[in-house]
């Protein structure tokens, strides 16, 4: 019993020296979730992705999609939760993590499809782990901030720690979150061209939480395809 006292009390240690370590970095900037309220949808993400390395400098991989425990078990719109996209299901995510999921299906970008929903929950390490969306036109990929802004200006702003695929970008960090919450991406930079959506997530060398999970994606607009369609003919008569 006093050996694994003794143990417990040396882990301790070295967690809260490895803590110590490591400067304070609070999220900057403002920041405002805000939630698309589409009136139509015109792609709906459909649980499908493919993962590829997003760091030259490596990254461990992390995303899995499928039912997970340990976090809530309702959606942002009341729906219960079967299976999500995350960084480790049931689990922590690990040091040195470093990937990014390219989800399934594209769309065109048009004025009835150029606001992005993401229904999500993150718990990570604050200001040294996270993540971020990025729109893909062909192969060139494009952070792409929440209209609100990400919490973090610059993830794990630290000349002493790394984040693989997201060190100095913005991105979602700290939390947990209360539940999943709603965050509105608008992408009208990308009007008239066919897109997908990737996420990318990372993490330093210390100090993990349970990641980053996202239950559902859609793309929408304040206008539905009909009125899209005469959208030019409406112009013309103001």
């Amino acid at each position: 019993m006093r050996r694994l006292l003794v143990a417990l009390a040396l882990t301790a240690l070295m967690a809260s020296s490895a803590l110590a370590d490591k400067p304070n970095l609070d999220p900057i900037g403002d920041y405002e979730r805000v939630s698309c309220d589409l009136v139509g949808v015109c792609w709906t993400w459909d649980g499908t992705f493919t993962t590829e390395t997003c760091d030259a400098t490596g990254g461990a991989p992390v995303w899995q999609y499928g039912p997970s425990s340990g976090i809530p078990t309702v959606d942002c719109y009341g729906e219960p939760i079967t299976a999500v996209l995350g960084t480790i299901l049931n689990g922590n995510y690990p040091s040195n993590a470093g990937q990014r999921a390219i989800l399934g299906g594209s769309f065109l970008v048009s004025e009835s499809c150029h606001l992005l929903e993401l229904c999500h929950y993150y718990d990570t390490e604050n200001s040294y782990d996270g993540g971020n969306l990025e729109v893909k036109v062909g192969s060139t990929y494009t952070v792409v901030p929440p209209i609100g802004g990400y919490p973090d200006s610059q993830l794990c702003e630290s000349t002493s720690f790394y984040a693989y695929c997201v060190d100095m970008q913005p991105g979602f960090t700290d939390g947990p979150t209360a539940g999943f919450v709603k965050d509105c991406f608008d992408l009208s930079a990308f009007m008239g061209q066919t897109v997908q959506i990737a996420v990318k997530f990372g993490s330093d060398s210390s100090v993990v939480y349970p990641g980053w999970y996202i239950a559902g994606v859609m793309a929408g607009g304040l206008v539905t395809a009909i009125e899209d369609s005469n959208w030019s003919t409406i112009k013309q008569l103001y």
